[in-house]
Parts: structure tokens; C-alpha cells; sequence
């Protein structure tokens, strides 16, 4: 009998891990809104300590 426990595996595509990657980066180091190359869209917002 079947435990009823979905031993599915799901890979990332290679994009999106790549994105991923990126965005983390960015957001560790405090530099997203430049990134984004918007700096009015994050302006006032604590984007790392709301996360």
C-alpha cells in the first residue's frame, strides 16, 4: 500500500534558475531598484526588510 506521499520531481528550466540567481543577488546586495531602472517604483519602500 501506498503511503499517498507524491514522490514527484519537478526541475527548474535553466531561465528561471538563471533569473533566480539574479534576482537574489541584486536583492541581497541592495541594489535592485537599480536594476529595475526605476528608482520611483522602490523609492520609500524597504524592499529587503518587507521580504
Amino acid at each position: 500500500m501506498k503511503s499517498g506521499i507524491n514522490k514527484t520531481k519537478y526541475k527548474l528550466s535553466d531561465d528561471f534558475k538563471s533569473a533566480l540567481r539574479h534576482f537574489v543577488y541584486y536583492y541581497t546586495n541592495g541594489t535592485l531598484q537599480y536594476v529595475i531602472g526605476d528608482n520611483e517604483l522602490l523609492k520609500d519602500i524597504n524592499y529587503r526588510e518587507d521580504l
